[in-house]
């Protein structure tokens, strides 16, 4: 059973209600009351907004205006399919390349649009490490292939941090720490890190007002049902990575109390049985 639906399975015996699993083959489909949850996903978003937060570009282009965020860039696979043509800026890979180097500063984040887990997420320090990224990306043939490739101001702060928001509140955050800070696994997000763990941030702390208020500005143009959002802190100000509709809590109750997510998916269990 995954992380998630054991929580939501928690939360709901907690409440009183017995959780109904409804798949023999797998037990990551559970029924509570009249909800679902499947594997990472609940009923808490309407389909638009996840699909506003899976596609990071979108999400980009909302929040440029409303809270910081790196600079990005948008570019579509020279190579998609004939009815895409029209959309097509860059014939090809090394043109993408070169309009990235000249529209952004070294080293340059390049990453898929959709996507989890760090795939597909590159730190470019030169024009071949651009260009292997982008071709990296558009490879067709890979399971996690997109045909949109995003490049980013790479934002380089004193610690990233995953805010966790449930109607529209924010209920938890937690910075994500590791001994060995050089990414050595090949991964920016530093949950990926050799010894890394999450250090949960007291809701009486500097940095959880900090967020609170970033959060609240969020919220004035887009819903945050349930959501994790990804937060660094830069040179002078917080600034928004990403934002997720499935928000993984494997790392976060490694090393904390599970009940403190529980309690949020009984906040949300209750409002929406009560609709």
């Amino acid at each position: 059973m995954l992380s998630n639906i054991h929580l939501v399975a928690q939360a709901a015996k907690q409440l009183g209600i017995t959780p109904e699993q409804l798949a023999s083959s797998s037990d990551n489909l559970l029924k509570v009351g009249n909800l679902l949850f499947s594997n990472r996903s609940t009923p808490f978003n309407s389909e638009s907004i996840a699909y506003i937060y899976r596609d990071k570009s979108y999400t980009y282009q909302i929040l440029e205006n409303i809270v910081p965020i790196p600079e990005t860039f948008t570019y579509l696979d020279p190579y998609v399919d004939s009815e895409y043509q029209s959309y097509i800026v860059h014939s090809n890979y090394l043109d993408i390349s070169a309009d990235i180097s000249k529209k952004l500063q070294l080293p340059v984040v390049i990453k898929k649009n959709r996507g989890s887990f760090a795939d597909n997420v590159f730190l470019a320090s030169s024009k071949k490490e651009i260009l292997e990224a982008i071709t990296t990306i558009f490879n067709q043939k890979s399971k996690i292939y997109d045909y949109i490739a995003l490049a980013q101001e790479y934002i380089k702060g004193r610690g990233e941090y995953r805010a966790i928001v449930a109607d529209n509140s924010l209920e938890l955050v937690y910075k994500k720490q590791s001994v060995d800070e050089t990414g050595s696994n090949n991964k920016l997000n530093p949950r990926y890190w050799t010894g890394s763990k999450a250090i949960h941030i007291d809701t009486s702390s500097n940095v959880f007002r900090d967020i609170e208020r970033v959060v609240k500005k969020i919220t004035s143009v887009l819903s945050l049902q349930w959501a994790g959002i990804d937060l660094i802190w830069g040179e002078q100000e917080w600034v928004v990575i990403e934002i997720n509709s499935m928000p993984n809590f494997d790392f976060f109750i490694k090393t904390n109390d599970e009940q403190l997510v529980i309690d949020i998916y009984k906040k949300m269990i209750t409002k929406y049985l009560n609709n």
